[in-house]
């Protein structure tokens, strides 16, 4: 019994194409750099405006002090 082929000599061989480049990358990647530097910037803001000494702030520790200097008395 003789085996019955196709003849696939005459087949070249499978070319894939060449790889996307790196550079420029894609609008989902801009998207992503922009947020994180939106976000580092609105980050840094909330801490510079938490640290910022106000005058309740400042009124608030002056009654501590006050508070914490005269609850030992024994004026009452």
């Amino acid at each position: 019994m003789q085996q019955r082929g196709i003849d696939l000599s005459g087949l070249k061989d499978v070319h894939l194409p060449p790889l996307p480049p790196a550079w420029p990358p894609s609008v989902n990647v801009w998207y992503a750099i922009a947020a994180l530097i939106i976000l580092i910037v609105f980050v840094r803001f909330m801490i510079k405006r938490s640290r910022r000494l106000t005058a309740k702030k400042y009124a608030m520790r002056e009654v501590g002090a006050l508070m914490e200097k005269y609850t030992d008395d024994n004026y009452t």
